[in-house]
């Protein structure tokens, strides 16, 4: 019994603990009501828009009905229209205007179905004057009279304001203030009053790219990139446009491509006819030097006849035949490897002959100290004469 009681008095204590935690646990935070304003930009320019907009929001019992009243300085921004949230279209509301004030009328057309706001419910839309100074520009913002749906007040007036920035007026300058070709050399130096210009590239230059600078809030753009085939010009066109957009500025550059040089000329020959480096057209197989210019056959030099490239001796007899579509990078690399191996073989058997006539060396001199004399045997030592050659006295010196 006693046991029971305890256990009981436990469960109870646990229980009394349990409710205090839970009823001593913070409230989550209701949703703060009223109306607040904000602002499409921070910051604009002459010609901008700029939108004002009211909101409510609240979960409780909202206004029935108010008056709100924008206050604004027309000699920066000037009123254009007021547009009313989707929701609040079928109640009643009205706006009116003056050079400096706006006025806006809400109230619920339905007062026994009461209308929850949460959201917008007026924007309204300005444009900066185009000659706006630079600098502050205040808008301020009451709601007043705010009642329920059954004419009583709800609450007090709302203030509210709100402020951007006027920037300097967008320049309606489109100068090109610095040109920089990615290869070659202007003609003439640039400047920003000079529209027309040439500039000379090699003929291994394809495409053709810029660096400019405009001037501040300007943007440019070209027309091309790619250059024409040798010994052609290409018009590239440079447009600047000023920052205002209302006017623009073109730089006209031609460009001279080179003709492509007779060393760096693809030729083409095959078996039938063909276009040698100095566009003299030929036909059949190549021929010997007899064919070629007295210039073209001078001593150590290398001659073109057609594809081939022919060395001569100064008997001008043909030495060496290389064609040049034959011997590529890769047939290069195998004869220089061939080469390599070679000379590798030939030092290491230098070497190794090296080492041996070292060691014989070596081995006569130790048998010069071994046996106090160096024996040198000839072929008519008796240890290397036949039997039939020996004399008597041989004979028995060997028995």
């Amino acid at each position: 019994m006693l046991a029971s009681a305890k256990r009981m008095a436990s469960a109870l204590i646990c229980s009394l603990f349990l409710g205090l935690a839970f009823f001593s646990l913070p409230a989550s935070a209701e949703v703060e009501e009223g109306f607040s304003l904000s602002l499409s930009k921070t910051e604009f320019r002459a010609g901008d828009k700029i939108v004002l907009t009211l909101s409510y929001s609240g979960t409780n019992q909202s206004p029935g009905a108010f008056l709100v009243r924008v206050n604004f300085d027309p000699s920066l921004v000037s009123y254009n229209k007021t547009e009313v949230d989707e929701t609040l279209k079928s109640q009643y509301t009205k706006t009116e205007a003056t050079e400096s004030e706006i006025s806006s009328v809400y109230t619920n057309k339905t007062p026994t179905q009461p209308l929850l706001l949460n959201g917008e419910i007026f924007r309204y839309t300005f444009t900066a004057a185009a000659d706006a100074s630079s600098g502050d520009c205040p808008f301020s913002l009451s709601v007043e009279q705010i009642v329920n749906d059954a004419g009583n007040q709800l609450a007090d007036d709302f203030i509210l304001t709100a402020s951007a920035t006027v920037l300097e007026p967008r320049s309606d300058d489109c100068r090109i203030l610095a040109l920089w070709p990615a290869v070659g050399t202007l003609t003439p130096a640039f400047d920003p009053d000079i529209l027309q210009y040439q500039l000379d590239v090699p003929y291994d230059v394809s495409q053709m790219t810029f660096d400019v600078e405009t001037v501040s809030g300007a943007t440019w753009k070209v027309n091309r990139k790619n250059l024409g085939a040798g010994g052609s010009s290409t018009d590239f066109i440079i447009s600047a446009t000023s920052e205002d957009k209302s006017k623009s500025q073109n730089y006209a550059i031609t460009v001279n491509r080179a003709e492509k040089s007779a060393s760096t000329k693809t030729n083409t020959g095959s078996s039938g006819s063909s276009k040698s480096s100095g566009n003299t057209k030929t036909s059949g197989k190549n021929t010997g030097t007899g064919d070629l210019p007295l210039s073209a056959q001078t001593s150590g030099e290398f001659a073109p006849i057609s594809d081939s490239i022919l060395y001569q001796s100064q008997s001008n007899s043909p030495l060496l035949m290389i064609e040049s579509s034959g011997f590529t990078p890769f047939l290069w690399g195998c004869l220089g490897s061939i080469l390599l191996i070679l000379l590798v073989y030939l030092i290491s058997l230098h070497l190794k002959l090296m080492i041996l006539s070292k060691e014989e060396k070596l081995i006569a001199k130790r048998s010069r100290s071994t046996d106090g004399s160096v024996l040198l045997k000839t072929p008519h030592s008796p240890e290397n004469l036949p039997v039939s050659e020996k004399t008597d006295g041989d004979l028995s010196a060997e028995k």
